[in-house]
């Protein structure tokens, strides 16, 4: 349905400006709707499917990137690069396709607790404690004075236009050594402890009653990160904060992109991105609070279909026309965080030209990032390294026993960090903080083998 409505609008939108369309790319589309389908059909074994980071890429590109790239209008004579994202998201769907025919994914085993569960717990709200006091007494909460904003909006007081977005730009623009603490303190290590503690909580309490103050604990650790992210100022935060949640809550259960249960989460979704837009006022902004819902409603609409995959297709426009292939250095730049060539990165770039010169960032997509690196083979190559790499993740996570609230916690999180390219760029991995998410569970889970290693020495003393 999301499909038919973005399409039958985009056309009438092309038709009503008297800009040329071509139907073969919306026929290619639908193709590729069909083999989604039968890719979910035989990826579902009853017990739903599980939300790894190929998964996660591949719902992302089909549903917010396909339908803008497909039909966003052409610029000057651009339809191959409309073809060219349809044939590498073919690609990869698939490699998906013939990955499960071969070696077809383990069901979703059913979830028990484990014996480290009350340690775990323990450990965790530890930690994610220690972690909001230091965002507290650190002032973190409230940076981009977002949470302000709320409280002026709920007692009907008159918020000033700008004003969240002058807030975030005055703090980014002084950002020092505590900054990055309270970053990591509140954006990284204490919502993934959090996460933990939850899970283990819930685990150790499956069949039984909760208690009340666990379950207030337990909204506490969810809601506090929230809280964080939305302070911060950035949307996306906090999106991809609820993304992770999402994940974690359905490797319980299975995701069932059809199921009713999952068209509510995605209308959640979609006002959260409406609301929160709106309170942080980013683009278009109205004279009063309401006004910004409503524009922000059309435009989050347009955005969601057209939006991400317009600005891809806009790249094609860019490279080579305005600017040389750059071998490698949008790719490498984005892994290392350096700008190496000493010129504005394509995020820059980007925006400066779509927007005629203003100062901002707006990077196409990791297939945008690949034509700009190497053109259209370096979208296939692309392809090729990328998807076996999730494919093999994929196998990886399957060896492993997910019942541990840990180990569900942190493949959740390398779900969002590698999945999450379909629809940003190539690092957007590095925006959670997945390589220090990597670190402290190999800390904790050598930690634990140790634990386990030296019980078993004892136990082999006594007999």
């Amino acid at each position: 349905m999301l499909y038919c409505f973005s399409v039958s609008y985009e056309i009438f939108d092309l038709a009503r400006h008297g800009v040329n369309f071509e139907f073969w790319p919306v026929l290619l589309l639908v193709g590729y709707c069909l083999a989604l389908l039968y890719y979910l059909r035989i990826l579902d074994s009853g017990s739903g499917i599980r939300l790894d980071a190929f998964n996660v890429f591949i719902l992302l590109l089909s549903f917010l990137i396909l339908p803008g790239a497909v039909l966003a209008p052409s610029i000057d004579d651009s339809y191959i690069a409309h073809y060219m994202i349809l044939l590498c998201s073919y690609m990869i769907l698939g490699m998906g396709i013939i990955h499960e025919r071969l070696l077809p994914s383990v069901a979703i085993a059913k979830l028990v607790a484990i014996r480290l569960g009350p340690i775990l717990v323990s450990l965790s709200v530890l930690i994610s404690t220690i972690c909001f006091v230091l965002v507290f007494f650190l002032d973190g909460f409230d940076r981009g004075g977002a949470v302000n904003t709320i409280i002026q909006i709920v007692l009907g007081t008159d918020v000033e236009l700008g004003v969240v977005n002058q807030s975030r730009t005055d703090y980014y623009s002084t950002f020092g050594v505590k900054d990055v603490l309270v970053n990591y303190a509140g954006g990284v290590v204490g919502p993934f402890f959090s996460l933990v503690a939850c899970v283990a909580f819930f685990d150790l309490k499956a069949g039984r009653k909760y208690s009340f103050f666990g379950l207030i604990l337990v909204g506490f650790l969810v809601l506090y990160p929230l809280l964080f992210a939305l302070g911060s100022g950035s949307r996306l935060t906090l999106l991809k904060l609820l993304l992770v949640y999402g994940i974690v809550f359905y490797y319980r259960r299975g995701f069932r992109p059809f199921s009713l249960r999952a068209i509510r989460l995605a209308l959640t979704f979609f006002l959260l991105v409406i609301m929160t837009t709106a309170i942080l006022q980013r683009g278009m902004q109205g004279e009063t609070f309401e006004e910004n819902v409503v524009l922000n409603t059309q435009k989050a609409i347009a955005r969601i279909f057209l939006g991400k995959g317009g600005s891809t297709m806009s790249v094609y426009d860019y490279y080579p026309k305005r600017e040389p292939f750059e071998y490698g250095v949008p790719i490498v730049e984005k892994l290392v965080g350096i700008n190496l060539d000493n010129k504005p990165p394509i995020a820059n770039k980007m925006f400066a030209y779509l927007t005629g010169g203003k100062l901002g960032t707006a990077g196409p997509n990791s297939f945008g990032d690949a034509y700009a690196s190497f053109g259209f083979s370096g979208q296939i190559i692309f392809v090729f390294i990328y998807g076996p790499f999730l494919l093999w993740l994929r196998r990886v996570e399957q060896k492993n026993n997910l019942s541990s609230p840990l180990r569900r916690v942190y493949w959740s999180y390398v779900a969002l960090g590698f999945g999450y390219v379909a629809y940003s760029d190539i690092a957007s991995f590095k925006s959670i903080g997945l390589v220090y998410i990597i670190i402290i569970y190999l800390i904790i889970k050598g930690l634990i083998n140790i634990t386990a290693r030296n019980k078993k020495i004892e136990l082999r003393h006594e007999v």
